[in-house]
């Protein structure tokens, strides 16, 4: 998922190089961009209220949902360029990073919450002693990876957008930029989907055979699984909102032009991980609330009972 995806489409379907960025698929974008920011910002609010950050995995959800917000600032940020004109240009080139960089972030938090629910609910195993190495690789990975476009001079202007370029100066067809694209987010963001495709059937499985054969768990144990069971939506979420930038792009890149209609639906579903991961979130935090208030009540009524 990136902006280029949206660059470069004509009204009759078709693109040519170099030409204006389709106004549509900006004003759809920025849009779900600003809903992606209020959604982000709210859940994080009920985190802090709840005080649902004392807990590990309401913190791997947070993470998730910061660097989501920041993003989504990005994306919002990113309609001052509609009518920019310098390819190369430092502002745009700030923003191309942080984009990349960014969204490295996003895919390595995602790649770790799968990891993390993975271990718990198949291997038995608590890892949260790797919080800290979820964190820094987190950061850092994607930051060594966001610094290679600047050795190779591929950050700039990406239709009306700022990333890496898919064009050359003569507004030809970039053959390194859509190799840098693919190599430096299409290409792990690949890999993170077939393997968090596969864990998240694999936990289904398992856990549904868990059920099915009555294979007791330690009510500790149970107890924790349930509340850790809602961070699967956030692997859930990436899997099917990655598909339709990821098909655009591939589609483009292979027949070497842009569909309008294509264009639009990506346009239309690229924001929404960020406004999917903060939606997420406040129902996570409703449902922790609900269940709090069962609880009081349960133990109200014991007392009064005594």
């Amino acid at each position: 998922m990136n902006l280029d995806l949206f660059a470069n489409a004509t009204s009759s379907g078709e693109s040519t190089p170099c030409n204006s960025t389709d106004r549509t698929a900006l004003l759809i974008f920025s849009s779900t961009a600003g809903l992606s920011f209020l959604a982000c910002a709210s859940a994080l609010v009920l985190v802090c209220v709840m005080q649902l950050y004392k807990r590990l995995i309401y913190r791997l959800a947070a993470y998730q949902v910061i660097s989501a917000l920041v993003y989504s600032v990005i994306e919002i940020s990113q309609i001052a360029f509609l009518n920019y004109n310098e390819a190369g240009g430092a502002a745009c080139m700030a923003v191309a990073f942080l984009n990349q960089y960014v969204l490295g972030i996003k895919l390595m938090l995602t790649v770790w919450v799968t990891y993390h629910l993975f271990c718990f609910a198949v291997l038995y195993r608590n890892m949260k002693r790797l919080e800290a190495v979820y964190v820094l690789t987190s950061l850092t990975i994607p930051l060594a990876v966001a610094l290679v476009p600047f050795a190779t001079r591929s950050y700039g202007l990406a239709g009306s957008w700022c990333w890496i370029r898919s064009s050359a100066d003569d507004c030809t067809l970039s053959y390194q930029g859509v190799a840098e694209q693919f190599a430096l987010f299409y290409g792990p963001a690949v890999v993170a989907l077939v393997i968090e495709s596969v864990a998240m059937v694999a936990i289904l499985i398992i856990l549904i055979n868990r059920k099915n054969t009555l294979l007791a768990l330690s009510h500790k144990h149970d107890e924790a699984l349930n509340r850790m069971l809602p961070l699967a939506s956030y692997p859930f979420i990436f899997c099917m909102l990655i598909v339709p930038p990821l098909a655009y792009r591939a589609y483009s890149a292979t027949v070497l032009s842009k569909n309008r209609n294509f264009l639009l639906t990506a346009a239309f579903f690229h924001p929404f991980w960020s406004f999917s991961a903060g939606m997420a979130l406040l129902v996570h935090a409703a449902f922790v609330m609900r269940m709090r208030k069962q609880q009081w009540k349960v133990k109200h009524k014991s007392n009064e009972l005594n």
